[in-house]
């Protein structure tokens, strides 16, 4: 999961379950490392329902334009 010069940047998100009635719990980061890390630890927790690793490249915009894109939410194949 290494980041080139010329590639975008990315938002890591790790997101889980614990409890099927309960709310999504939902970690961002920036260093796909320590997202990497988090996300197999999370996996190794026996009361964890389901998990899953997405990432979306940063945008160099100064605003928000209202739009949201679902196709650059990308799942983060480990």
């Amino acid at each position: 999961m290494e980041e080139q010069a010329d590639r975008p940047r990315f938002i890591y998100t790790v997101t889980f379950h614990v409890n099927p009635k309960r709310r999504v719990h939902s970690f961002w980061f920036l260093n796909p490392d320590t997202a990497r890390c988090f996300y197999e630890s999370v996996k190794r927790y026996p009361k964890v329902l389901d998990y899953r690793m997405y990432q979306t490249p940063i945008s160099d915009a100064t605003e928000y334009d209202g739009k949201l894109e679902e196709g650059l939410i990308l799942p983060v194949e480990i």
